[in-house]
């Protein structure tokens, strides 16, 4: 259920921000998942950030890129995403095995991430010919989605 959502959040997070992106080309689109603060937001990567700073594809950076936590200011992500990441913070807290939970739920982003909806919404976007989706454990650097936009 909750991809469902994340999903259509994400499409319509997508669908904000595409007028102020404009024709700019973007080399990546992730989700900065913390499922104990339950925290989510997504960012955005363009190519001419990258080309002025290579290292900036490190998903460790991706707070330094100029579109991170581009749904923040989103009320309709706010709004949409609202309860699941409280849920998404409780069970992390209840949970016998937190790593294992953790684990879970960046899976679950990374489906979401993933799907045909995303992928749709992404269209209406000038993407980079190294393009990628990501989603990354920021304690441990595993990524659990890499996927190719093209």
């Amino acid at each position: 259920m909750f991809e469902t959502h994340l999903t259509d959040a994400l499409v319509t997070a997508l669908q904000h921000v595409k007028h102020q992106l404009g024709d700019e080309r973007i080399s990546r689109l992730a989700l900065d998942v913390q499922p104990w603060s339950g925290f989510l937001e997504g960012a955005i990567l363009t190519a001419s950030e990258v080309r002025a700073d290579p290292a900036l594809l490190d998903p460790a950076e991706m707070a330094a890129w100029r579109w991170y936590a581009f749904t923040e200011k989103d009320s309709t992500w706010q709004r949409d995403t609202a309860s699941w990441r409280a849920d998404m913070r409780a069970a992390y807290d209840t949970a016998a095995d937190r790593r294992a939970a953790a684990r879970e739920v960046f899976l679950a982003c990374a489906r979401s991430l993933a799907s045909d909806a995303v992928r749709q919404a992404l269209g209406a976007f000038s993407l980079a010919d190294d393009f990628a989706c990501s989603v990354t454990d920021p304690d441990s650097g595993e990524e659990f989605v890499s996927l190719s936009g093209s």
